[in-house]
Parts: C-alpha cells; structure tokens; sequence
C-alpha cells in the first residue's frame, strides 16, 4: 500500500511495500477521418480501399498546416472551415490541442498553464470530430457555452473549473453517449438540483464536486450512482452527514474527502466501503483512531495532507 503523510511540503512514507495506485483515466481512440472512396461502392469511416484497413487521419496533418499559417479561414484548401476556426481560438487563449496515436485531434486543454477560457471557445470545439477531453478554467464559461459541447459526441471526460455553468447547461449534456469523467470544481450557479440530473448520466463513474456547498441531503442522493468509481468531495462541508450513502457504492474504488468537518466518525463510514482502493484525506480534523477503521479495507494507497492532529505514531496503526 502506497501511504503518504504530508505536512506543508513534506512528505513522509512508511516501510510497508510500495505499489503505485493505478491511473484512473484512459481515453479510448476515435474513429479515422474517412477518404474519397475509389470504387462505386461507398466504404465505411475509416476503412481504406482494402476492406478492414483503417484509413489515417489527417486532424494532425491540418493542426500543424493552421499552426504554420499555410492554412487560414480565406483559404482553407480542403480543411474544413469549422477544424480551422476551431484551432485558431484554441490557440489565440494558448489553450493546448493534443491528437492520439492516429492522428486525432483528442484533447483540448484551456486551462494549461494557469489560462482560462470563455463561451467563444467551447462553441467552436465541436470542429473537432473526435474530440474525447476538454478541460476549461475561468468565469467567461457560461451554460451558453457549455451547452455546446453536447455535440461532441466521443467526448469521454470534461473539466470545468470556476465556471459559472448552471444546472441547466449540465443538463445540456446528459445524454452525450460516451462522458465517463465531470469535474466540476468550484462552480458557484450550481444548485442542489444537479445532483438528480448527473443520475441521469448513462455512463459517469468519475466525479469531482469539490469546493461546491450542496446540501448534505443532495449529496446523498450520489449513493444512488450505482457506476460510480472515484469521488472527490474535498472542501464539501456537508460530505460527512452523506458518506454512510456513499460507503454503499459497490464499485467505488477512490474517494478523496478535506476539511475539518472530515472527522474520525468520516472514517468510520468509509470502512464500510470494501470497494475502495485508494483514500485521499486533506486538511481534515482525524485521529489516529479514526485511522484504525481504515485497517479493515484493501487499500493500495492512503494519502494524508495537512491533518495536523496526526503524527508520526499514527503511521503505526496502518503498518500493523
């Protein structure tokens, strides 16, 4: 089991054996951009004239043409006009593009580099068709903005942080086929009614509402979310009153939980949680004895940060 005790910047792991907690996010490859069939009869996306042979993309061939200035919106040769305009947005907010090993343009940071983005930028992602990641910062985003990513329908994971996205621009979104990952960090317009639209997600098991101020009721109702993997509730102040909901999960593998109203009682709770893996406490008001609870799961990692009512001794009851 990975643990880790941080206090300020240091951080102090015991003698048990090391296993690194595996990644929690993989994206998969979207489908190639089809070419101009060569026979009567129409060929399928990403199919080359010799049935099954997949067809390579051109996104990163176009990406670097846009980048270099050989391609513009008032000659765009044969790039579609919407791919342009969207690179050329992402990198007037020096926002990152990466594309997958086919040549995809997959991922769109605009919050690289402590930048942020706005309604301009997201309206015009959907120029990429194999989209799978977006992360966006900033108060410029609104649902507006938001709400247009529903036409991204490979998009598998979305980051908005201190956003001003409402209830109804998550809404927007529930029925993309393909979204297992929503971060929503510190994102003020959102009500206790959010909570009952993410139930309606098909395919979410990763979820981030850290810094949110839900009810503790609203945040019960996540027990419900059956898929569920990882959960951050970091900064929640009512996440305690829910946990004995949540330790319910039956595939909740990670959780992460900070603050001081994270007491020895959290703990308690999440020993009943025999799915979890990896436990991530900050800044909370835990003892050695709540720790003792933590003996009764299979954890691969335990991560402690700035829990100040703990010592060095408190590693003792996780070693024997």
């Amino acid at each position: 089991m990975v643990l880790c005790a941080k206090s300020g910047n240091v951080c102090k792991r015991s003698t048990i054996g090391l296993v690194l907690a595996a990644a929690m996010l993989a994206f998969v490859t979207g489908c190639p951009t089809p070419q101009t069939p060569e026979s009567t009869q129409p060929r399928q996306e990403g199919e080359s004239a010799e049935a099954g042979e997949a067809t390579p993309s051109r996104e990163a061939e176009w990406l670097e043409a846009v980048r270099n200035g050989e391609i513009t919106p008032e000659s765009p040769g044969d790039i579609p006009p919407d791919f342009i305009e969207a690179v050329l947005a992402v990198e007037r907010q020096h926002g990152k593009i990466e594309v997958d090993a086919a040549g995809n343009v997959t991922t769109v940071d605009l919050a690289a580099d402590r930048g942020s983005g706005t309604d301009a930028e997201l309206k015009l992602l959907p120029g990429f068709p194999h989209l799978k990641k977006v992360r966006v910062y900033g108060v410029g985003v609104t649902s507006e903005g938001v709400a247009a990513l529903a036409a991204c329908k490979e998009l598998v994971e979305l980051d908005l942080q201190s956003t001003m996205v409402d209830d109804k621009g998550i809404e927007a979104l529930v029925d993309l086929p393909a979204l297992e990952s929503l971060g929503l960090r510190r994102s003020a317009q959102l009500t206790d009614e959010v909570i009952s639209i993410l139930l309606r997600f098909p395919k979410l098991s990763r979820l981030a509402l850290l810094e949110n101020d839900f009810s503790a009721e609203a945040l019960s109702r996540l027990g419900e979310m059956k898929q569920l993997r990882l959960l951050d509730l970091r900064q929640c102040s009512n996440a305690p009153a829910a946990l004995p909901k949540i330790a319910a999960l039956p595939k909740l593998a990670a959780i992460k939980l900070g603050g001081y109203s994270v007491d020895d009682a959290c703990l308690a709770s999440l020993a009943e949680c025999k799915s979890l893996r990896d436990v991530t406490i900050d800044e909370a008001s835990i003892t050695k004895a709540g720790l003792d609870h933590l003996r009764e799961l299979n954890l691969t990692s335990l991560t402690l940060s700035k829990c100040y009512s703990l010592d060095d001794s408190a590693l003792e009851v996780l070693e024997a």
